[in-house]
């Protein structure tokens, strides 16, 4: 082979690559963009009548058609058809992600975690996360997660020494507000 076509076939990957990267820092930035954008007010007849997705939803399905490798959309549309109690949509989405990812990566084990949670699966949520939470022990998200399992099972105890492990300064606004409940509902008993 001609060194001229040793270095376009060298090349060729590498401009793959680069079209990969570009699409996810425009996937990205879509995204960045997608979490700002108010939801539209809206009563909740108004939503029950109303068939259309989400407009994030519908968004974020338009790009993962363009961008099908980009993981972690996969994985943001995952928690979007959770949050609209989708689970069987949230569980293709882990899929995906599991094989753009491989399983050394913690967010699609999760994610499908998360999906046994909402499906009144807590046993074996549980033994996900009690798994993941060996494998990541400093996790925020996975402790997080086990606690609310935890709730969901009323081992409330269990849920507030977990929450409590978390550092403050990690703690999501829903670890705060299930931390301010545990310790409410502790000081009532």
């Amino acid at each position: 082979m001609a060194q001229s076509e040793q270095l376009a076939a060298a090349a060729h990957p590498i401009s793959i690559r680069i079209k990969i990267a570009v699409g996810t820092c425009i996937a990205e930035g879509l995204y960045r963009l997608l979490r700002l954008w108010p939801e539209p007010a809206r009563t909740l007849d108004q939503l029950q009548q109303t068939a259309s997705p989400d407009p994030k939803e519908t968004l974020l399905r338009q790009i993962l058609r363009s961008h099908p490798v980009w993981a972690r959309g996969h994985l943001i549309l995952g928690d979007i058809l959770l949050e609209r109690k989708n689970p069987r949509g949230a569980w293709a989405c882990a899929l995906a992600a599991v094989e753009l990812l491989g399983t050394a990566h913690p967010q699609p084990a999760v994610l499908s975690a998360r999906v046994y949670l909402h499906s009144g699966r807590t046993a074996e949520a549980m033994e996900a996360f009690e798994a993941l939470s060996e494998r990541y022990p400093s996790s925020p998200e996975i402790m997080e997660n086990l606690a609310a399992g935890y709730m969901q099972q009323g081992q409330n105890q269990r849920a507030l020494e977990l929450l409590s492990a978390i550092p403050q300064d990690r703690r999501t606004p829903s670890a705060h507000a299930a931390l301010l409940y545990l310790v409410g509902k502790n000081q009532e008993h």
